[in-house]
């Protein structure tokens, strides 16, 4: 008697061991086997070889097509390296940042250039001279372009041996451009030294006066809310530094 078991398969494969398996139950168990084997080769058929063929060609020219943009990117790089820099570039390494301002673009900033320093530097009495001449400086606040530019300024004249008195804010809207106002009418001659010095180097000078301590008493008699440029007692002249001036457009 075969013993039972609560696997059919297993039932089956026993009983047909000991030889005691119905001839219908082995006909239906060669029969499903059959299909089995059938389905299997019938997948088989459905995978053809030309598709095949076809996603290894296009797994080879993606492959490719990576290398090559890995090859021309490794080329332009080496190019990039191998490319001495421009002289505008050059220029650029050297040139103060200045923020921009009111839409301006840094690179139109006043800049002094090596050549424009050495001329001004010269004309004050040359580096490191022992005239110890003074020089005061105004700025115009709120304004990056302005200051950087005074520094440069400040930094030749120092250079110079000149001794920088100070650097007073301006206090009231003006126009653009650079200003020397001397105290009295008959200045001391390094006042006349320091304007022609900076003409010299190529910077403009916007306007230029003489005797403004009486004035400014005027105008503060004529009207006490006046505002202007309060001079000390030992102050002889100061050198404005307002706002660049507006590129001028070319001729047509």
């Amino acid at each position: 008697m075969v013993r039972g078991s609560d696997n059919l398969s297993d039932n089956l494969h026993l009983a047909a061991a000991r030889g005691c398996l119905h001839p219908c139950t082995l006909f239906l168990r060669r029969r499903v086997g059959y299909k089995i084997v059938l389905a299997g080769r019938n997948r088989m058929k459905n995978f053809s070889l030309p598709a095949l063929l076809t996603a290894l060609v296009v797994i080879a020219g993606m492959s490719w097509y990576l290398l090559e943009q890995q090859a021309e990117i490794e080329r332009l790089r080496k190019q990039l390296e191998a490319r001495p820099p421009s002289a505008s570039a050059s220029q650029s390494l050297v040139r103060p940042q200045v923020p921009a301002v009111g839409g301006r673009r840094p690179d139109s900033a006043r800049v002094l250039t090596p050549e424009q320093r050495a001329t001004l530097i010269q004309a004050l009495g040359g580096p490191n001279s022992s005239l110890a001449n003074p020089v005061w400086f105004a700025t115009v606040p709120n304004d990056p372009e302005a200051q950087a530019f005074q520094k440069q300024l400040q930094s030749a004249f120092e250079e110079a041996g000149w001794m920088v008195k100070g650097n007073a804010p301006v206090r009231f809207r003006m126009k653009p451009g650079v200003y020397v106002f001397a105290a009295d009418e008959d200045p001391p001659a390094y006042v006349g030294t320091a304007q022609e010095a900076l003409e010299k180097a190529g910077i403009e000078i916007t306007q230029s006066g003489r005797g403004y301590r009486e004035f400014y008493r005027q105008k503060k008699a004529e009207n006490p809310n006046w505002v202007g440029f309060e001079f000390g007692e030992d102050q002889t002249y100061v050198i404005v530094i307002g706002r660049m001036p507006e590129p001028t457009p070319p001729a047509s």
